[in-house]
């Protein structure tokens, strides 16, 4: 149950652009699979206009993918796409790279202010769990 659309609007170095690994996905959260439907090139995905889809499917990827096994927002609260948030970081580290010599910086000498990161915390959580002690604070 593989649906691997690519997205050429993603960054490259973002592992959501080659799209969703749905096999992936419901063996890491079952309870993916009650929202998951097969659209008109008989590919597996989801309903996007469904907020508890969206849900299910953000828990899915942050659990496969960040190793974060809880996560969760208020109903009828924005649910952002975990994809353009992961986005948002590897922009943030070409913009940190672009003052260090193309290389991006790591370590827990990096540090960064994300100021309005929302009571879902999903700016910062993939990057906290994908990068080498990168220190976030957040308002």
């Amino acid at each position: 149950m593989t649906s691997k659309p690519t997205n050429t609007k993603l960054h490259p170095r973002n592992q959501h652009s080659g799209g969703y690994d749905f096999t992936r996905l419901l063996a890491q959260s079952p309870s993916l699979e009650a929202f998951t439907q097969r659209n008109p090139a008989d590919q597996i995905t989801i309903d996007y206009h469904n907020d508890k889809a969206v849900r299910a499917l953000n828990q899915a990827l942050l659990k496969a993918h960040y190793k974060i096994n809880f996560w969760d927002i208020p109903a009828n609260y924005l649910c952002p796409p975990i994809p353009g948030r992961v986005d948002y970081i590897h922009y943030l580290a070409d913009l940190l790279a672009s003052d260090n010599q193309q290389a991006i910086p790591r370590g827990r000498n990096i540090k960064v202010l994300d100021i309005g990161t929302g009571a879902n915390l999903v700016y910062p959580s993939p990057a906290r769990a994908n990068t080498a002690g990168i220190s976030l604070a957040l308002i």
